[in-house]
């Protein structure tokens, strides 16, 4: 039996019910999140029906038992396999069996009679496009400002039937009256054609200089197609800019009109690759507010704790803003900075000196922190539990690179041998062991555990058979997948590791940080990286990097 095999289960006819899927030895279900009509004809058309007529949310055809295979599935509509469509990956979700998804299909098979179909869609598409560019033979005007009672910036004009063909309720296509006015901000006026347009071609071409205002006008006159479009892409744009200019524009955007799903992906991004962010000009742009909101976050990736102290007191010095230093200074991790680098703060920084009494009441706490064991820390009642926690150090002291070379690790080796007649050309598919890295660090942050050390070994298993060829136990259900193992940890009841592994594109931008549970991390492949990844440019992530994080509890 094939990976991506489908049933359906649960229904009254052979034409619906719960959408199950084939995978690794298993039939499992797909959570219904952003599930409709695309995937149910998807689903619909594989099983050799001539398409869905309903895509059934929570668990209407009664809830599947064993695994949760797919998640967040997204499809055009046109594939011929669910396999083909986007989603987090195989077992990656966060549903429960109530959320199963499933599907009512046209019980005709698509091969009852011969058909033959004409196609001129292309034709159909172009031919609208130019009704659209003639402007001519309109019932509907379009008039396009920048401000209330302000000069009409651009004249437009649209066919009434052709906004009609629009049944998401969008205002646009509501309107009955001969004229609609838009309002735009100045800097999106270049993108309003190209909005319009969509109610023709029904197609529109998004980058991340036009995102924030297409996104805009798609949440304003309720275009939920291209909204919902836009949302997921911000995931694959956000990391097209260097410079952090574009994803600080989107995080103000998602402020003014209060879309708290951009905004956290827009923090996110920062947080996740903090470590090139507090280099960059973009940097001194951050409100107060928007500092302080992104310090209170655990997932910040940075060098290390005394790496964010000085981008902070820089940012606090250059922006001439000393009145937050108790506000800002209060959210950075004191414990997690060595004794030695706390000598250092309290000789070099200008804001020591003028905070001396603020700043020597959190040393003191973190001086201790580092004299004592657990055992002690946990009859103290004044360490807060956030100073205790770490958050995501990439230096050597906490972390380690494994570096992945995509191309080698798919790549069938091959010889040539004269076999005495002629030369043949051998293949060979046995892949080669997985890539591992061994490191060591101390047990915990505390400079009391110095001496104490944990070592540690990764590997990234691409498949079952590269895993075997490592020499290693392989009782993993699900391939790709990175493992973390340790010696020397001693299981501490008041010390546990929250280990994360982070997917890194060839720039070193951070596309994914991923738990590791139980010493492992199921992972995406290569080119399937899903929907809430932050895409690579060359489509796959390079190298994993390994990051301790020991815990008082």
């Amino acid at each position: 039996m094939d990976h991506g095999e489908l049933r359906l289960a649960g229904g009254r006819i052979p034409s619906e019910g719960r959408v199950e899927v084939y995978y690794n030895g298993e039939w499992g279900t797909v959570c219904d999140d952003n599930w409709d009509i695309a995937e149910a004809h998807v689903v619909c058309r594989s099983l050799g029906y001539v398409n869905a007529t309903e895509a059934a949310i929570g668990g209407v055809f009664g809830s599947g038992s064993g695994s949760i295979l797919l998640d967040d599935v997204f499809c055009t509509g046109s594939e011929t396999s669910l396999t083909q469509c986007k989603s987090k990956g195989w077992k990656i979700h966060n549903c429960q069996h109530s959320e199963d998804a499933g599907v009512r299909c046209d019980p005709r098979q698509a091969g009852d009679m011969p058909s033959y179909r004409l196609d001129q869609m292309s034709e159909l598409h172009e031919s609208l496009n130019k009704l659209y560019l003639s402007q001519k033979h309109c019932q509907v005007k379009i008039l396009v400002l920048t401000a209330r009672r302000g000069p009409v910036k651009l004249h437009l004009c649209a066919h009434r039937l052709i906004l009609a063909l629009s049944t998401d309720g969008n205002l646009i296509s509501e309107n009955k009256t001969s004229g609609i006015q838009i309002m735009v901000q100045q800097d999106c006026l270049p993108y309003v054609e190209d909005f319009v347009r969509y109610f023709y071609t029904k197609k529109i071409d998004i980058n991340l200089s036009s995102i924030k205002c297409i996104h805009n006008m798609a949440s304003n006159y309720g275009v939920t197609a291209i909204r919902d479009y836009c949302d997921k892409l911000f995931y694959k744009l956000l990391p097209q800019d260097p410079s952090f200019k574009h994803q600080l524009e989107l995080y103000n955007y998602a402020e003014s009109v209060k879309d708290p799903l951009l905004k956290e992906i827009c923090m996110e991004y920062f947080a996740w690759n903090c470590e090139s962010f507090v280099r960059s000009p973009t940097w001194y742009e951050f409100t107060g507010e928007q500092l302080n909101t992104l310090l209170l976050r655990s997932d910040i990736v940075i060098w290390n704790e005394l790496t964010l102290f000085k981008a902070v007191e820089t940012w606090i010095i250059s922006k001439k803003k000393t009145e937050l230093t108790h506000e800002l200074m209060d959210k950075i991790r004191f414990h997690m900075i060595s004794p030695e680098d706390l000598s250092k703060i309290q000789l070099q920084s200008t804001l020591y000196e003028e905070h001396d009494s603020f700043f020597l009441k959190r040393f003191l706490k973190a001086f201790e922190f580092h004299s004592v064991s657990v055992e002690q820390l946990s009859k103290e009642r004044h360490f807060s539990d956030l100073s205790l926690e770490p958050r995501i150090y990439i230096s050597p002291v906490w972390s380690a690179a494994l570096h992945i070379d995509p191309a080698a690790l798919l790549r069938s080796s091959s010889s040539m041998y004269y076999n005495g007649y002629q030369y043949v050309h051998q293949v060979s598919f046995t892949q080669p062991s997985s890539p591992t890295v061994s490191f060591q660090t101390t047990k915990y942050t505390s400079s009391f555990y110095n001496s104490k050390t944990v070592l540690w070994t990764a590997y990234y298993h691409l498949s079952a058979q590269s895993c075997k060829s490592s020499n290693v136990p392989c009782p993993h259900n699900i391939y790709p997948i990175a493992t973390l193992n340790s010696k020397g940890q001693n299981q501490q009841n008041l010390i546990q590791y929250q280990n994360k592994v982070l997917l890194l594109c060839n720039n070193n931008y951070v596309s994914y940080v991923h738990d590791v549970k139980e010493n492992n991390a199921v992972l995406p492949s290569f080119k399937g990286q899903g929907l809430f990844f932050f895409g690579c440019e060359s489509g796959f992530f390079s190298t994993l990097r390994f990051v301790i994080r020991p815990m008082y509890k």
